[in-house]
């Protein structure tokens, strides 16, 4: 898992694994909204001076291909990052 605090910009990494051999497809989970404010209120019980926000907060998920036990990966901005590799 990874938290990429950055507000505005995507933060590419290297990823190592050891222990093992992962299979070439990895499961990826995103959840990510536009900014720091972001949230799934319904704003009947937003507690604040300003409107509640749009829902804006969401999961994404895909596939992502691996070259081997080190790859290289982009973690959009403001978001948390779940790779999940299955052992060879």
């Amino acid at each position: 898992m990874v938290i990429n605090k950055t507000p505005n910009s995507s933060v590419e990494a290297d990823v190592a694994v050891a222990g093992f051999v992962p299979f070439t497809t990895a499961k990826v989970a995103t959840l990510s909204g536009p900014d720091y404010l972001s949230h799934n209120d319904d704003g009947s019980t937003y507690r604040s001076v300003t409107p509640a926000p749009p829902v804006t907060v969401g999961i994404t998920e895909s596939a992502f291909n691996t070259s081997g036990p080190t790859f290289r990966y982009e973690f959009p901005a403001h978001s948390i990052t779940v790779i999940e590799l299955q052992a060879q």
